[in-house]
């Protein structure tokens, strides 16, 4: 049994995904930065006592992977999709 369009459709946007997020490197910091800091709002201020923060909070806070850059991704999207993704400016 192959593939729905749909699960083909799904697969191929996930992995269009990835090439553009290893595409580069400046965009994917940016993205975590951002990522980042939208949950560090949520979390400040809440403490269980002055000067302690909640142990089982940064227990459950999420990790942030690394970026990485691809020469090869970065070939691929600049040659079939987008000449902007190598010229990205933050």
């Amino acid at each position: 049994m192959g593939l729905s369009k749909d699960d083909a459709l799904h697969s191929s946007l996930l992995i269009f995904n990835e090439l553009l997020r290893i595409a580069n490197v400046e965009a994917e910091k940016t993205l975590i930065n951002v990522i980042h800091r939208a949950s560090s709002d949520d979390s400040q201020g809440k403490r269980v006592e002055e000067g302690k923060t909640n142990p089982l909070k940064e227990l459950l806070q999420p990790v942030y992977p690394t970026a990485v850059e691809s020469r090869t991704a970065r070939a691929l999207v600049c040659e079939h999709y987008f000449s902007e993704v190598s010229s990205f400016k933050s």
